[in-house]
């Protein structure tokens, strides 16, 4: 694996100096919440393309390539954050053994992170329910917020329902056998890093 020669912190900046401080550290708690490299990939770009691609299948993975093999981009390193694979954030490769991992797909993990940082009684628990936060004076403001029972395990945000990637016939709408085998390999280290399942929807894809 290639070591790469500066920090990838996506859209945030933050000095390597003080970045490895922290790292060595064991004040702060670090945690990372992996994802699924191929809903991750496909989430991403159905939030940030236009909706009249979001039918067309072979648009898409053009899109999605595009992206990737962008000209302009020398490397990992220049490439939009959507794009990237995980390992790359904050040089996680490096400091794997410092991080809690948690997977984004499993809501409970929710629950466990906020436990373990003692925060699940006054942020996690209630305070969660998708009307709270279809408003924007509120959103997010849990103080003046009616309790409703919601915790952030049940939350779910409507606005993202168009292009929720749990089926397997939405899944392998945008995929076939050449542009999954690229997206596995393109992926690999996320997988093998983390640890992480494939999913049994990939042998449903067709060429």
């Amino acid at each position: 694996m290639a070591v790469l020669q500066k920090i990838y912190f996506g859209r945030y900046k933050i000095s390597p100096v003080i970045f490895n401080t922290i790292m060595n550290d064991d004040s702060y708690y670090k945690a990372i919440f992996v994802r699924d490299p191929l809903h991750r990939i496909l989430s991403g770009i159905l939030d940030k393309m236009p909706k009249r691609f979001h039918t067309n299948s072979t648009k898409l993975i053009d899109y999605i390539f595009k992206y990737i093999y962008n000209p302009k981009s020398k490397g990992l390193l220049d490439m939009n954050h959507h794009i990237v694979p995980q390992y790359v954030f904050c040089s996680v490769y490096k400091w794997l053994d410092k991080y809690k991992l948690y997977r984004f797909e499993n809501s409970i993990e929710r629950k466990r992170f906020l436990k373990n940082i003692n925060l699940w009684e006054n942020i996690g628990k209630d305070g969660w329910c998708p009307q709270q936060h279809n408003d924007e004076k509120n959103s997010w403001n849990f103080t003046k917020q009616p309790k409703q029972n919601c915790s952030i395990t049940d939350f779910t945000n409507p606005q993202f329902k168009s292009h929720a990637t749990g089926s397997i016939n939405f899944l392998t709408k945008y995929f076939n056998v050449k542009n999954l085998n690229f997206m596995i390999e393109f992926y690999g280290l996320d997988y093998y890093i983390f640890k992480l399942p494939f999913k049994n929807w990939i042998c449903h894809v067709s060429s």
